[in-house]
């Protein structure tokens, strides 16, 4: 794909004009290009001047991380360390890749690209995402007298749809136990309801992105965000089980949701969703998909 072509679908899809260029189309070719490995700022400037003809110095690396990457992710065009998204900003291991979105309509024909680029930006518009200023939090409200500052991206996003619409809609009496963060893994930790509650949250442990009780029904709701990795599989679910009641001693009952920003992304690990859980669907919030082991009477 041309760098022209490159800055005219990002165009369409409302990226700020400020950012939207050359390099930022470089950037985007040569993630595309190696789609879906992951890879470092070093592994693009060899890209681009191996096979693009721009002879990028080391000393830019600064900015394209500030200039077009950070910009991408804050879009939804892109994501940091898909691997690990608790990774310091430090490390030598930081990359990044293109959405699965984005990518699909990057790779899309003429014919189909129009309407794919008209779904993403009327669902990205719904969930009012920024795309500014990635240096803007996703800041949530937990409580009325509680608010959190997370970090940006689609996963922290998602987090903040989770705990305003999903929790406050669909749980009876919530309490927010715990919210995990993608630089700051536990952000949030309600420790008295953690002390009365008796159960044991440690950051060695694979956490849930958001951890909720009911004070009404008498049981936790651990709720993953899942953009990119991470779904509530059979095997997570007995790993989150041993996190809450088998550290513990303790036999509280436990309902499970993975939660996604659309359909698109749901498709996708809809095979690997465990049985007797829940989905939720930001784009829909009004719903949730029972996966329910015993079906239903018809």
């Amino acid at each position: 794909m041309s760098i022209r072509e490159i800055q005219k679908i990002l165009d369409q899809l409302g990226f700020p004009q400020a950012f939207n260029t050359e390099q930022t189309a470089i950037c985007v070719i040569s993630l595309f290009d190696n789609h879906p490995k992951l890879l470092r700022i070093h592994d693009i400037i060899v890209h681009a001047r191996k096979y693009l003809g721009k002879n990028y110095a080391e000393n830019t690396r600064e900015s394209i991380r500030k200039l077009s990457l950070k910009r991408l992710v804050n879009h939804g065009l892109a994501i940091f360390n898909k691997d690990d998204p608790s990774r310091s900003i430090n490390s030598g291991k930081w990359n990044q890749c293109l959405t699965d979105e984005f990518y699909t309509i990057l790779k899309s024909s003429q014919k189909d690209r129009p309407s794919l680029i008209k779904s993403w930006t009327k669902l990205h518009k719904n969930l009012k995402e920024n795309s500014i200023d990635t240096t803007h939090k996703v800041s949530i409200k937990i409580s009325d007298n509680k608010h959190l500052d997370l970090s940006p991206g689609p996963h922290n996003t998602l987090e903040r749809h989770i705990i305003e619409n999903l929790v406050h809609s669909k749980i009876k009496q919530p309490e927010v136990v715990y919210v995990g963060d993608t630089k700051k893994k536990m952000l949030y930790v309600n420790e008295d309801l953690v002390a009365k509650l008796g159960i044991i949250l440690d950051k060695h442990d694979k956490l849930p992105d958001v951890i909720v009780w009911s004070k009404s029904d008498k049981k936790f709701f651990v709720i993953e965000s899942v953009t990119s990795v991470g779904p509530v599989e059979e095997s997570r679910k007995s790993e989150i089980n041993n996190i809450i009641n088998k550290k513990a001693s303790k036999n509280y009952s436990i309902v499970y949701i993975t939660a996604f920003l659309d359909r698109r992304t749901f498709a996708k690990f809809s095979s690997k969703i465990a049985s007797d859980s829940f989905v939720w669907i930001a784009a829909e919030p009004d719903g949730l998909i029972h996966f329910s082991k015993k079906g239903i009477d018809l």
